[in-house]
């Protein structure tokens, strides 16, 4: 994670919908230019999302996904 970024661009929806739901935040979503059809969600990559995408991974990486 680019710590100097102002935005965080996540790509699987399912991550977008877990972050938005724990931050309150409601992320910005861009048409995937790489994937058709596909969406990339942005949020503001404040401390409280930092916080909260850190602690999504780590959940995610410790039950295999």
């Amino acid at each position: 994670m680019n710590q100097n970024s102002k935005y965080y661009i996540i790509k699987d929806k399912d991550i977008a919908v877990t972050i938005e739901t724990l931050t309150g935040q409601h992320p910005y979503a861009y048409e995937n230019k790489y994937e058709k059809g596909k969406y990339v969600y942005s949020f503001v990559n404040d401390e409280k999302f930092k916080e909260i995408f850190k602690l999504v991974m780590e959940l995610l990486h410790k039950n295999g996904r």
